[in-house]
């Protein structure tokens, strides 16, 4: 793999009341992260069926490479039910059994820079074995934590931080978190105790309309929200992880990593679905 990312784990149509659009938090950061200009592949697994055909179709148009995408003779395309209240949050129910809940692993012919990777595709001990080899063969592992109950299993979640050098999270799952472990504290001790457990270099925080928080070596700095009208969150946090990452590996300080990060989850909730197209208002590393 020569891309500079690869992110592991599922790709499936968000269904809609008023219709589907491509989704999967994976394939959304991978989509971020070539808009914004960091060369970033998807490995994941679709149905031999229309709706994988057009998925391959969406990923092809918009650049995503596709060598790592498998086809399942079995198993139909993932598809998530999305319902969103009158504020724009949105609620899933993700169908089960699905084509990425079986994926492969295929030996990459190199190391991998970067694997970006969520708990949701660990759900199946088939995905979760191999994510585990690919994180073997990474240099840093992000995990977007992503927490889908009841698609949760503590045991599993445990060994995804472990491997992690990143983690990025939302308030709800740093709640869940710290009463599973009984981090007790301040935010920033309770920072501490995960970085110390789990030997990680990097904690992102999002907190919606309180903005984003980003700790690193000992430093914590705060980004402050961006107002906006919410048409849905879905992907929103998926665009942020984006522009943190893309930031970081262009050599931004953590301050402008931050700012963008935030600017692009908040223009993401300010559009329908997970994957907007880019124009002159879409922001950008620029």
């Amino acid at each position: 793999m020569e891309s500079k990312v690869v992110c592991y784990g599922e790709v499936l149509w968000d269904v809609f009341p008023d219709g589907k659009m491509p989704g999967g938090a994976p394939m959304n950061v991978c989509y971020h992260l070539n808009q914004l200009g960091i060369r970033s592949t998807l490995v994941s697994r679709l149905g031999r069926d229309e709706a994988g055909k057009q998925l391959l179709d969406f990923l092809s148009k918009v650049q995503i490479p596709t060598d790592y995408i498998q086809r399942d003779d079995e198993w139909p395309t993932g598809k998530v039910l999305v319902g969103l209240d009158n504020e724009g949050i949105a609620e899933y129910e993700i169908v089960k059994p699905s084509a990425w809940d079986n994926i492969q692993y295929e030996k990459p012919t190199s190391a991998l820079p970067v694997l970006v990777y969520g708990s949701l595709a660990s759900r199946s001990e088939v995905s979760f074995q191999s994510l585990l080899k690919y994180a073997a063969m990474s240099s840093l592992n992000i995990l977007d934590i992503n927490l889908r109950f009841p698609h949760v299993n503590w045991t599993t979640l445990g060994q995804l931080l472990h491997m992690a050098h990143c983690l990025k999270i939302n308030e709800e799952e740093m709640d869940y978190l710290a009463k599973k472990i009984d981090l007790g504290g301040s935010l920033s001790e309770q920072f501490n105790r995960l970085v110390e457990k789990y030997s990680l270099s990097t904690i992102l925080m999002t907190r919606g309309a309180d903005g984003a928080i980003c700790w690193r070596d000992g430093l914590m700095v705060e980004a402050n929200p961006i107002s906006i009208d919410v048409v849905d969150t879905v992907g929103a946090g998926d665009g942020f992880l984006a522009g943190f990452i893309a930031s970081d590996m262009v050599g931004k300080n953590l301050e402008a990593s931050l700012s963008l990060a935030t600017k692009v989850g908040a223009w993401v909730a300010g559009c329908h679905g997970a994957t907007p197209i880019y124009d002159e208002f879409a922001p950008g590393l620029s």
